[in-house]
């Protein structure tokens, strides 16, 4: 598995079927782990500033969206694309 450039894409072959799909290389989620874990889970303090709370109410709202992203790509995308490329069946 490679690095993470634009336009990578990671090659498996698996009972005479190609597969292919981008590699990512995880800073995105890591990322947004550790500004989780600074946050103290997205938590505001009690006399936290509106813009503080909202600044954190999106960091939960990217977190959510990245784990959507990711899953779609996974369990969605993929799959359909590798369905696509797969020899029909006779």
């Amino acid at each position: 598995r490679g690095g993470g450039g634009d336009g990578e894409v990671e090659r498996e072959e698996r009972n005479g079927e190609r597969r292919e799909q981008p590699v990512e290389d995880g800073g995105e989620r890591t990322a947004v782990a550790r500004l989780r874990e600074l946050t103290d889970g997205f938590t505001p303090a009690a006399d936290a500033c509106n813009t503080h709370r909202a600044m954190l109410a999106g960091f939960a709202r990217l977190e959510t969206d990245l784990h959507e992203h990711v899953h779609k790509e996974n369990n969605v995308l993929f799959p359909r694309a590798w369905a696509l490329q797969a020899p029909a069946a006779v």
